[in-house]
This record gives C-alpha cells, sequence and structure tokens, in this order.
C-alpha cells in the first residue's frame, strides 16, 4: 500500500526517462541550443484508504532550487515554465509562485497565467481534497531550457504530495534530472 508517484522528461531530441517514486532518472539534453522539455507526472493512491487534503507542490529546475526536505537539488541553470501545468483525473485547481521556496501554507500563490515565465513553483490542489483508492492525478508542463546552457549542466524538477490518513500526516517525493556532457575546465 502507497501512493505510486511517477515523473518523466521528454521533448524533441530528448531520450525520454521515467524516475518513480523516491528514484531520480536523468537524461542528456544538448548544450547551448534552445530546447523544450515535457514534464510528465502521476501521482495514483494504492493504499485502501481515502487520502485526504491531498495538495502537491513542485519545483521547475533553477539554480538553488531544493527538494522537499529542503536538500539542494544540485540544479545549476534556470529553466522557464512554458506553459501552464495541465492537469486530468481527479479535477484539480493550479497555483504558480515566484518564490522558489513557496510552500503550501505561503501567500504567493498565484492562478494568473499571463506570464509563466516568471513562476519557479506550482501548487495543484485536489478540489474536492480526498483521492480515493484507485484514483489518478496526472500534469504535465513545458519548460524552455535556454540556449546558454553549455557542458556541465544539471537540471532537476521535483514535487511532493502532502496527505493525511486518517489524522496521520505523510509527503512524498519525486524528481526527474537532466543534463549535458561532462568535459573538464
Amino acid at each position: 500500500q502507497e501512493l505510486v508517484r511517477w515523473m518523466s522528461v521528454s521533448g524533441e531530441g530528448i531520450e525520454t526517462v521515467t524516475s518513480y517514486d523516491e528514484t531520480t532518472e536523468k537524461t542528456q539534453i544538448k548544450t547551448n541550443e534552445e530546447q523544450t522539455a515535457i514534464i510528465s507526472s502521476s501521482i495514483v493512491n494504492n493504499y485502501e484508504a481515502t487520502l485526504n487534503d491531498v495538495v502537491i507542490v513542485g519545483r521547475i529546475p533553477f539554480v538553488g532550487n531544493k527538494d522537499g526536505n529542503g536538500n539542494d537539488l544540485g540544479t545549476n541553470f534556470d529553466a522557464v515554465l512554458q506553459t501552464a501545468i495541465a492537469t486530468n483525473g481527479v479535477i484539480a485547481d493550479v497555483y504558480y509562485s515566484e518564490d522558489g521556496m513557496a510552500e503550501d501554507s505561503s501567500e504567493s500563490w498565484s492562478q494568473d497565467t499571463t506570464d509563466m515565465s516568471k513562476y519557479k513553483s506550482y501548487k495543484i490542489v485536489v478540489r474536492e481534497k480526498n483521492l480515493a483508492k484507485g484514483e489518478r492525478l496526472n500534469f504535465e508542463y513545458n519548460l524552455t531550457i535556454p540556449s546558454t546552457v553549455g557542458n556541465n549542466a544539471k537540471g532537476y524538477a521535483n514535487y511532493v504530495v502532502y496527505y493525511k490518513i486518517d489524522t496521520q500526516n505523510y509527503s512524498s517525493q519525486c524528481s526527474v534530472g537532466m543534463f549535458t556532457e561532462e568535459k573538464e575546465i
């Protein structure tokens, strides 16, 4: 019994890789060439119980981004959010923040999608707050990898799912990475 999570990165000229649960898979991207990376994710409730108060807080790749435990992911380039996050499965509301450290309770969340390029964090709130056994939430967004990315670059996207079973709080995270060719400087 668990909350199944996965996150993948793909795109033209990018080999698709998928991270499951706590693993972090990486794929190579090109240097000095603007690219579009597609980040696709899903959560599925495989518990026997209904999950309550389900919220996802995620980060796109940017210098200094951290995982759900506050550990630096090692990203050394800034990707740019191209598109609003599309969801399907259970109905959910999506919020965005320019604050790369925004938490679920932060005041910086907005649903304004006029200029997606300014956002570093996102929050997805399951509208009914609950995810019943077997229910799924899928979400996807596009990133621009800038042409200024050279050798020895690393970038990680990450999300954390917060939920309750009865009165017990839980969190689970997932990350996926991109890198460029390593060369001695």
